[in-house]
């Protein structure tokens, strides 16, 4: 449908000066006037033509861009949520939010013209030099070398501006990144008084983008004036030929008039080649930048074929060791083993190593040397999303998305009975809070809708594990942030949640070790005891004991 309104464009395109030359020629001559009627009508006719295949061109067109850069959009946000814990950390939300929207948005823009311009308008060139040559071969020659060489020239400034783009592209993301951490902290800024340190941040960034978008710009300002230029030279010549050809009688002033006509006609379409390669430099850089983020490999490879065993099994880590930085190692040579169906409390200084171990034991990252396994299978062997389904984390921030209660829950799971989910928010200690919302698990939580407490939110987050009856459950830091009434409700709650179930408790509050059957100590990444809490607690010489006495004198327990 594309190819035939692109014909049927360029056909309209070329009939419409050729009648305008004859009723011109007519009403000097000797022409009817029902005959120049006939032609002011087919002019008017071909104009309203005109106008109607513009507008199915871009419909056709705008469709087929989205579909295609919607599915691109789709492609990168499913692959971007395979990428590991590492490249998070290392990009900003802005920064990922710039690739994934703002360099598709500008393929958007691109995809949506290009076909119908590039295309279309070279074969229109084409038509138009052959109805020229017809007219007048030194015309059509004269014209085809001015088209051949800026066409030339554009190529090659174009190849050069690309670069240039590229880096625009990557102030632009560099920039929204910037942003999207001063958001972020935009309580802690203004409690600290950092909005002059902001501005003063944005604007360095901002000059850079400016920099790099000025550079880029002037190079795209050459495409334009090279080709005025050229087209200049191009037009004088033609109006010197048709001057001659007036002269001699060889020319009518119809002639004359198609000529300037098509030679307006033939700027046209390379003016727009032009334009497309101007944002063509733009989506050049849009596209590398997509296609490197397509080829960003996660460090955790997803190979496994092993099936994790059923059932209450142990954790084990073999001689782990792991380092966000080799040069400072967070665990060292860990050996230990994690008894199935009992619930392990893990605490020590900050910057010990216990989320990092909670991290390596539902395989958020994995370990630089040694094996964590599940029974006698290393967790590297098994598929992700069996490791997701039947391990269970919660970690202190907690998201809430904007959508139903409901939806928030299942993760829009429709198969998931409503009983079942009002018998878990009972079962954590919201029932009550349940029976009163407006629209019940209807009700729009998140931005625009209900704004929930750090205490029910982390409630939330328990129905949700709850709701997979996962295996193995790893709560990291759960009530950090919690005023005593909350977390007295979050503590029923964890103790539902950890109960005939293997888990890991990583947290400061040793109140919070109650629920623990056993204990982990860790020191500067090394185990420094392991054993059962009670047996812990009554030995006056093992460290968590004196954990427990150091708090106690500081009247935190």
């Amino acid at each position: 449908m594309l190819l035939l309104t692109l014909v049927t464009g360029i056909a309209v395109s070329i009939a419409t000066p050729f009648i305008s030359s004859r009723f011109i020629d007519g009403v000097i001559g000797t022409a009817t006037t029902r005959h120049l009627v006939m032609l002011a009508v087919i002019t008017i006719a071909l104009a309203f033509a005109s106008q109607g295949i513009a507008v199915i061109e871009t419909w056709v067109a705008e469709s087929l861009s989205w579909d295609t850069t919607n599915a691109v959009r789709i492609d990168l946000i499913r692959h971007v949520l395979t990428l590991d814990t590492a490249f998070h950390t290392s990009h900003t939300v802005g920064e990922l939010i710039d690739r994934v929207d703002g360099d598709v948005s500008l393929l958007a823009r691109f995809l949506s013209r290009f076909t119908v311009v590039i295309i279309g308008n070279a074969l229109l060139i084409l038509a138009v030099l052959a109805m020229l040559t017809s007219l007048d071969i030194r015309i059509g020659i004269a014209l085809g070398v001015v088209v051949v060489i800026t066409l030339l020239v554009l190529t090659v400034i174009r190849h050069r501006a690309t670069p240039l783009w590229q880096q625009e592209r990557d102030a632009s993301a560099n920039w929204y990144g910037e942003l999207g951490e001063y958001l972020d902290a935009l309580e802690d800024i203004q409690a600290a008084k950092a909005a002059p340190w902001v501005l003063h941040q944005n604007t360095l960034a901002t000059r850079i983008w400016y920099t790099a978008t000025l550079r880029a710009g002037m190079m795209g300002y050459a495409m334009v004036s090279s080709t005025i230029a050229l087209f200049g030279i191009g037009t004088a010549v033609v109006i010197g030929i048709a001057i001659v050809q007036v002269q001699n009688n060889a020319m009518t002033i119809g002639g004359v008039y198609l000529v300037l006509m098509y030679t307006l006609m033939l700027r046209s379409p390379v003016e727009q080649i032009r334009n497309e390669l101007q944002d063509f430099q733009q989506a050049d850089a849009s596209i590398r930048r997509v296609i490197q983020l397509l080829n960003q490999q996660s460090a955790l490879p997803d190979e496994g074929t092993s099936v994790m065993p059923s059932g209450n099994q142990p954790i084990v880590l073999n001689n782990v060791s792991f380092a966000w930085n080799p040069a400072h190692p967070v665990l060292r040579e860990i050996n230990i083993t994690f008894s199935p169906g009992r619930v392990t409390g893990i605490v020590g200084r900050t910057g010990s190593g216990k989320t990092t171990l909670a991290r390596l034991v539902c395989r958020m990252i994995d370990p630089d040397t040694g094996v964590v396994s599940i029974g006698d299978t290393d967790l590297r062997d098994v598929p992700l999303d069996q490791i997701r389904q039947r391990i269970g984390v919660m970690s202190q921030d907690v998201r809430i998305i904007h959508a139903t209660l409901r939806d928030n829950l299942t993760w829009f799971d429709r198969d998931i009975p409503d009983d079942r989910l009002i018998a878990l928010l009972t079962e954590v200690g919201l029932g009550d809070w349940w029976r009163g919302l407006p629209e019940g698990l209807g009700t729009w939580l998140g931005t625009g809708g209900l704004t929930l407490s750090a205490g029910e939110s982390q409630l939330l987050a328990c129905t949700r594990l709850l709701l997979g009856d996962p295996e193995i459950v790893i709560l990291d830091e759960a009530s950090s942030r919690l005023d005593p009434v909350s977390e007295r409700k979050l503590h029923q709650a964890i103790a539902r949640v950890t109960k005939d179930r293997t888990a890991l408790i990583v947290a400061h509050r040793l109140e919070t070790m109650a629920f623990a059957d056993d204990i982990l100590v860790l020191d500067e990444g090394r185990v420094l005891e392991h054993g059962s809490r009670t047996a812990l607690m009554a030995d006056p010489q093992s460290r968590f004991s004196q954990l427990i006495g150091q708090t106690a004198e500081e009247g935190l327990v």
